[in-house]
Order: C-alpha cells, then structure tokens, then sequence
C-alpha cells in the first residue's frame, strides 16, 4: 500500500480517504480538512469487519420487516426520540416520512437502556453491541488525528470522548407504491428515480458527544 499520501478517489461527489494512510508513520501532511467545521468524506481500511458491517444490515432490516405490532414494542415514549418510530411525531395529523427509525443510544454502556433494543432476531443486540464498539473506536482514532493535525495532545482530547455518549439512528426506506400522475398543463414533473419505488434502502447515522459534565472551551496548548 502507497503510503506516501492519502488515498484519495471520488464516491460521488465526497473524497474517499484511507484510514491505514492516515495511520502510517510516513504520512507527514494530514489534510487540512479534517479540522474544518464542514468536513465531511469517506473512510476505507477503517478496520471494522466487513462481515460485521453486512450482519449489523441483515439484523437490521430484518427487524424493519417484522408486523408493526411487534415493532412497537420497542416504541418511542412520548415527547422521546429514543426507540422504534418516527422523528418528532407532534400530532395524529401529521404527514409521516415513508420511512422507520430505530434510534439507540449505545454508549456509555451503563446509560442503556434495554428496553428500546429489539431481541427478535435474536442475534440484534449482540451485533449491535459489537459495531457500536468498534465504531467508537474509530471515532476516537479520528479524534487523535485531529488532534494531531490541530498540535495538541491526543490523548488530552480524546479522553473528553471516551465516556462519551453515542447515538445511532437507524433509518428504513421500504418500497414505494407508485404514483400515477395526472398532467397538468404547462407543469412540469419531475422524476427522482425508480430506487424510491422498487429498492428498499437503508441508512444508519452514528452521533458522538463528549461525557457529560465535559468543559467546552478553547484547548489550553493553542
């Protein structure tokens, strides 16, 4: 593996970055981006296992596919965002996305709570456990290399995220019925796509906060 330089190709329209490149002693130039407030790309050879990533979907979707009423014994509490539903549900009347939620707050371990986490099937906690591990332990290798690029101690900051909270939204975009349309003239219609009525899909989000109680200020050694 070249690492000379971050390996850098296109996933649309985010650049794609090699964790192992950031990682190699050889690397000397971090790009600047990681430490600007809009950074946002694509991370390979980030040493989560593939098998893992495809099992935590496969549980996932599996759970998303289940009768409504066996969903909703993970259900949102009122005015509670953590649990299986919808986002900011106000009203009866109110026009729902053509979507599920499943949102969990993993980490810090001791704050679970257990009674938002599907058992069906059986091997959803598990899964869910292990990536939301290794996933933080790649946020707080992130962490580090910020912390690095920025001149300051590593370990100093990435310590205000060890004991730091994790949310992960988990979202299900099932098969849309098609929608016939009337023309109307001088209208235009505009078509987005057949994935939104053939292909389901699936998203999952990772939230990272510092542990409560944490003092946000400027760093000291900057």
């Amino acid at each position: 593996m070249d690492t000379k330089v971050v390996s850098r190709a296109f996933a649309g329209s985010l650049p794609v970055d090699n964790a192992q490149a950031l990682a190699s002693k050889n690397l000397k130039n971090i790009p600047s981006r990681y430490i600007r407030p809009e950074v946002e790309f694509v991370l390979i050879n980030h040493g989560i296992a593939d098998e893992l990533i495809e099992k935590i979907k496969i549980d996932t979707q599996e759970f998303f596919k289940f009768p409504l009423e066996e969903k909703m014994a993970y259900a949102q509490l009122p005015n509670e965002i953590e649990g299986y539903g919808q986002t900011l549900v106000r009203s009866v009347d109110q026009k729902l996305d053509w979507s599920d939620m499943l949102f969990l707050f993993p980490l810090a371990v001791p704050l679970r709570n257990m009674r938002f986490w599907p058992t069906n099937p059986p091997s959803f906690r598990e899964t869910f456990d292990k990536y939301s591990t290794e996933l933080h332990k790649v946020t707080i290798y992130l962490i580090n290399r910020i912390a690095k690029n920025l001149g300051t101690d590593p370990e100093m900051l990435s310590s205000i995220f060890e004991d730091g909270a994790q949310a992960i939204r988990t979202n299900y975009y099932p098969p849309c019925a098609e929608v016939p349309v009337k023309p109307i003239p001088g209208a235009l219609i505009v078509n987005i796509g057949d994935i939104i009525e053939e292909k389901e899909r699936l998203s999952m989000a990772a939230f990272h906060s510092p542990k409560v109680g944490t003092e946000i200020g400027p760093l000291a050694d900057l």
